[in-house]
Parts: structure tokens; C-alpha cells; sequence
């Protein structure tokens, strides 16, 4: 967290558990939700943010993802994330439910290129 003098501050807890080897980190537009990749064991955490910015993990604590998750990105509307999956070469789908939590839309992962390593979105003009 940021002090009031600008600096930083631990906050409490100081760390919280991910997956393994996290990879990649997205905060929601809403600001209430951060998603974690975990390119290590091919899942994406999930967790809300508290009042004090510390992060609370969401039941369950993540959900699966395609192999070796690259990348992740929340839309715009607040209502699906989607995560770059290299080692399959696809991108996995996800809407955002109720609390925050992660639900696989249907299809679960859709076809990519070769190596995708990264995914944005942005709000439509």
C-alpha cells in the first residue's frame, strides 16, 4: 500500500498463496477483483480486493486454464476474462460471476497462432 508520505507500507498479510509460477497479474476494471496466471501448473487464481488493498482468495482459488498460460486480460464490461495459452496454442474463456468468481464459457478455449503470448482488450469507440 501507499502511505500518506508517498512511500510504500507492507500491508497484512504481506504475501498471498498463487499458483505455481505465477506468471502474469490483472486487475478488474471495477477494481474489486485480481486474477493471477500460473504458467507452472496451468491455472488462473482468483481473488477480491479487501477495503485496504489486501487480496482475499475467492472459492475456489482458481480454476484451470489451457497449457502453459502466457497472459491474461479482463474486457472492458467487467464480464470475461480471457488467458493466452501457449503451450496448447489457444485462449481459454472465462465470464466473471457473481463475488468475482471465474465460470469456463462454452467453448472453453478457442484456436490461436503460434505462440500467443499476449492479449488485450479495449472498450469499443
Amino acid at each position: 500500500m501507499i502511505s500518506s508520505g508517498g512511500t510504500l507500507a507492507a500491508m497484512s498479510p504481506v504475501t498471498v498463496a498463487a499458483g505455481l509460477e505465477p506468471w502474469s497479474i490483472v486487475v478488474d476494471p471495477s477494481g474489486k477483483y485480481v486474477y493471477v496466471v500460473n504458467k507452472g501448473d496451468n491455472t488462473v487464481s482468483q481473488y477480491t480486493i479487501g477495503s485496504g488493498g489486501a487480496l482475499t482468495p475467492i472459492s475456489p482459488d482458481s480454476v484451470p486454464a489451457g497449457l502453459g498460460p502466457m497472459s491474461i486480460t479482463v474486457d472492458p464490461s467487467d464480464r470475461f476474462v480471457y488467458v493466452t495459452n501457449e503451450g496448447d496454442k489457444t485462449v481459454s474463456q472465462y465470464s466473471i460471476g457473481a463475488g468475482g468468481a471465474l465460470t469456463p464459457v462454452n467453448p472453453k478455449r478457442v484456436p490461436a497462432g503460434s505462440r500467443p503470448w499476449a492479449v488485450f482488450t479495449t472498450s469499443a469507440r
